[in-house]
């Protein structure tokens, strides 16, 4: 996916990525301050500034597999692009040509779901984009897990499911 984007007069070139390695996603949430961190079995996607020559990592997240779905991890956008609309941008790319596109996806998780645990400031962010609160039940202690760890660090957060879109078959990018 390509994007051209006019901002104070100059043209940006904007690409989708789903082959992110360690180093740049870690190093992008670095940079935003975001306490996150990939692991090499997750999936890594990104958006990427090309002025000039030089590339700039400006939005990325990572898809962590468990036996009932994928959670949503650290989507989060460079300091220096908030503002811009480009973790919105990221997440419809996401959802539309990584979940929903089978030259990009596999067998082995089809028809789990997309679940996200925002902090609590974002829920109507992830709302616009077609999540809404779950129950928490019958999941995987695995997935029980992450959500007690994210409550521990923030009390008021909640599971969210994507309504509109399911991982019906995802590979590792």
């Amino acid at each position: 996916m390509h994007l051209t984007l006019i901002m104070n007069n100059t043209e940006l070139q904007i690409y989708f990525h789903h082959d992110l390695s360690l180093q740049q996603i870690n190093a992008l949430y670095k940079a935003s301050g975001d306490t996150g961190r990939s692991g090499p079995d997750d999936l890594r996607v990104g958006l990427t500034l090309y002025s000039g020559d030089t590339p700039t990592l400006i939005s990325a997240a990572r898809l962590v597999h468990y036996a009932d779905g994928c959670l949503l991890r650290n989507l989060c956008t460079h300091p220096d692009y908030r503002g811009c609309g480009f973790a919105s941008a990221l997440l419809q790319q996401l959802l539309t040509n990584v979940l929903a596109t089978d030259s990009l996806l596999s067998e082995d998780i089809a028809g789990l779901p997309l679940f996200t645990i925002p902090l609590p400031h974002l829920n109507a962010f992830y709302q616009r984009h077609g999540f809404s609160v779950t129950q928490e039940q019958g999941l995987s202690e695995d997935m029980q897990k992450v959500i007690r760890q994210s409550r521990r660090r923030h009390k008021e957060a909640v599971l969210m499911k994507n309504s509109q879109h399911s991982v019906s078959r995802l590979r590792a990018l």
